[in-house]
């Protein structure tokens, strides 16, 4: 036991801050949990500091009852300072907390703050590509959410379509809203709210249709799309699919790692799903 009981010890308090942090996080997103959050009167760092806290809370209370029953059950040497083990569980349970909250990445950096729009090409295996072709897309889908920063990547999009051949499909994805139904926590689970849902719908339609008849040319083909869902990045993905798209326009934000835990990053998420090229476009603000 030795060996046994401080290796199961680490492995487990691992597993379980990653797995179900990471799994209630999906969940808090999904509900819109975090943006309710986002919107009270805490900062993010906050938020992200609670967050942290509880995942901390829980590597404390697996690191004590597993030295408290190597100790009393197993009769478990844990060496001649007690409190220097003490301190390196402490630090491997931060560790393990805080590796469930990471987010930020070199590519996502580098595309999150160039003051540039960037290109992301997903070559096909065995694909040989020339960078002085010059080839133009036709099939361009450009999810927006209502924002003059979404819109701000629409000039270099008609730069990059096909003049005379492109097709351009505006997307906005409305999120259900829900309504708790109970004052006293998360059960019954919160439902959705079909009257407002449908409002926000009507509301998106008459947007991408004024934003389709502001830059309509005669030879541009601009067509829109409202769909619903609550995960906004998978269902600009099945559009991009169903569409047939060749490149995915996206603005982001250029949020740091606290808001994007907080309010997640769309533009993250298409740009490690698509399988088309992605235009990237960080919205100055």
């Amino acid at each position: 036991f030795e060996q046994t009981v401080p290796g199961i010890l680490v492995m487990f308090t691992l597993l379980v801050l990653l797995t179900t942090g990471g799994t209630m996080l999906i969940a808090e997103r999904k509900q819109g949990l975090l943006r309710r959050l986002a919107s009270a009167p805490i900062s993010r760092s906050e938020v992200v500091a609670g967050k942290w806290a509880g995942r901390m809370i829980l590597a404390t209370v697996q690191i004590t009852v597993a030295l408290a029953f190597g100790t009393f059950l197993f009769q478990m040497d844990w060496g001649p300072d007690l409190g220097a083990v003490m301190l390196i569980l402490a630090a491997w349970g931060g560790f393990c907390a805080s590796a469930g909250l990471w987010l930020g990445s070199v590519a996502d950096a580098l595309v999150r703050h160039a003051r540039q729009p960037v290109l992301l090409v997903r070559p096909e295996e065995d694909a040989v590509i020339d960078p002085g072709a010059g080839a133009a897309f036709r099939n361009i889908l450009v999810p927006l959410d209502g924002s003059q920063n979404a819109e701000a990547i629409l000039p270099t999009v008609f730069e990059l379509g096909d003049p005379s051949h492109a097709a351009y499909t505006f997307v906005q994805i409305v999120q259900p809203p829900y309504v708790m139904t109970s004052p006293y926590g998360a059960f019954p689970p919160p439902r959705p709210d079909d009257r407002l849902l449908n409002d926000l719908c009507v509301a998106a339609e008459a947007y991408l249709a004024d934003v389709a008849r502001e830059h309509a040319k005669p030879q541009r083909r601009i067509t829109t799309h409202v769909g619903v869902d609550s995960m906004v990045a998978g269902a600009i993905l099945a559009e991009a699919e169903r569409s047939n798209a060749d490149l995915v326009a996206i603005a982001t934000h250029g949020r740091g790692a606290v808001g994007r835990f907080v309010l997640g990053s769309i533009a993250d998420k298409v740009v490690r799903g698509a399988r088309t090229a992605t235009l990237v476009h960080r919205a100055h603000t």
